[in-house]
């Protein structure tokens, strides 16, 4: 390769640089495009995302019931949300049975709502590439339009299900916009999904009682 065809290569490239630059500050990207090569678990902020705080009697329901752990993430932007629930193998109906079991809680408490789109989405869980079932709902409440996604997949240590909702504008192009920076929320929060070192905090559960330690014996003489 010659001087003039290097130099000729290298404008091509910073003239891509710059472009792809300028198109990123027009669509005002929210989340980073290269994530971390080592995900932190559930940190309390993810970009623009804030953590969600659930009661403590959710946490307490989900350890009990389900042997699950619950985490969540919002954005005032498009009012965006998702909620993560880590279940336990033992204790979850498998992948399918999960999946069906949240579609039918999403059409009792939205009478009349169908799924959009339902197939197969992949979706990047801490570096682990992972398949799942997926729903794309659509519906108006109070006079506004609401996104929906439903997802349900498998690790080797959990049953992982996802819920994502967002504020759908009536305008194609708003509603477009809405709907990448929703997307872009939940594959980010999907790329901190990992295994915590810790649960979330939660109350005791009222059945164990709670001793307070014994004082310290005296000294013998």
């Amino acid at each position: 390769m010659d001087k003039v065809e290097g130099r000729r290569i290298r404008r091509v490239l910073h003239t891509l640089v710059v472009l792809g630059a300028a198109v990123g500050a027009a669509a005002g990207p929210a989340f980073a495009l290269t994530p971390p090569s080592v995900p932190d678990c559930f940190p309390e902020r993810l970009g623009e995302l804030q953590a969600s705080e659930f009661p403590p009697a959710l946490h307490r329901a989900m350890r009990e019931q389900r042997r699950g752990l619950l985490f969540g993430y919002k954005s005032p932007r498009h009012q965006t949300t998702v909620t993560v629930y880590l279940l336990n193998k033992a204790q979850a109906g498998g992948v399918e049975q999960e999946f069906q079991s949240a579609a039918e809680q999403i059409v009792a408490f939205n009478p009349g709502v169908a799924p959009l789109q339902s197939g197969s989405l992949e979706l990047n869980l801490a570096n682990l590439p992972v398949e799942g079932r997926r729903n794309l709902y659509q519906w108006t409440q109070e006079g506004e339009g609401v996104g929906s996604l439903l997802w349900v997949g498998e690790t080797p240590d959990r049953i992982v299900k996802f819920r994502l909702s967002y504020l759908r504008p009536a305008q194609d192009a708003p509603a477009a916009e809405a709907e990448r920076y929703a997307m872009g929320a939940l594959r980010l929060v999907a790329y901190h999904t990992c295994e915590p070192p810790t649960a979330p905090a939660a109350e005791p559960p009222p059945s164990v009682p709670y001793y307070p330690p014994a004082p310290p014996a005296p000294p013998s003489k």
